[in-house]
């Protein structure tokens, strides 16, 4: 059963790599999106 190890580990990363880009999303959204609604 060697694929289920290598798909648990690959989806651990696809996970990881989704929570770090919304965290990069949610900063971005919070430094520029408050003054992009002031200008508008």
């Amino acid at each position: 059963r060697r694929f289920e190890a290598v798909e648990a580990r690959f989806l651990r990363a696809s996970f990881s790599a989704f929570v770090d880009l919304m965290v990069l999303i949610t900063k971005l959204v919070e430094e520029y999106g408050v003054s992009k609604e002031e200008h508008s």
